[in-house]
């Protein structure tokens, strides 16, 4: 599921992560969410992700 993968992150409910990558110009990043399985009622899979780009 993970071939080819440049980064992971592994973070728990409610937990703040970072991750930094590296880019060449022109290349292409494809960003992945995957969520806890939970049938706990009122339970939700749900992300809020802030991405920046910086030149260097």
């Amino acid at each position: 599921m993970f071939d080819g993968a440049h980064d992971i992150g592994w973070y728990d409910p409610c937990e703040i992560g970072q991750m930094t990558h590296q880019f060449e110009r022109g290349q292409i990043y494809k960003l992945v969410g995957m969520g806890w399985a939970s049938n706990e009622k009122g339970s939700i899979n749900a992300y809020q992700a802030k991405i920046s780009v910086e030149e260097n």
